[in-house]
């Protein structure tokens, strides 16, 4: 089983995350059992993915983009928020204007 790391926004996280990979280009990640409806982290905020249990180095690298979107769904005191993070080509398309 591989072990994974996450930095959101500069912080290193190490906690338990259902994770969806869709390619380079596309990124879900889900807290579960949340007390609040609210997210914790937010749109804009910049997400690298790591397949390392160890000191991540840029090699280690699978994911890195932006979250773009959040979604809470579940039941009270039992909340889950999805994250939906897009990569580069999204990212460019979105902030680059070409005329």
């Amino acid at each position: 089983m591989a072990d994974f790391q996450i930095k959101i926004g500069g912080s290193l996280r190490d906690f338990g995350l259902s994770i969806s990979l869709d390619s380079p280009r596309e990124f879900e990640f889900t807290q579960v059992g949340r007390a609040q409806w609210d997210g914790e982290f937010t749109p804009g905020q910049e997400v690298i993915f790591y397949d390392t249990d160890g000191t991540p180095t840029e090699d280690d690298i699978i994911f890195r983009g932006e979250i773009v979107d959040r979604e809470a769904d579940g039941t009270p005191k039992n909340e889950r928020i999805t994250y939906k993070c897009m990569g580069p080509r999204y990212l460019a398309s979105a902030y680059v204007t070409i005329s």
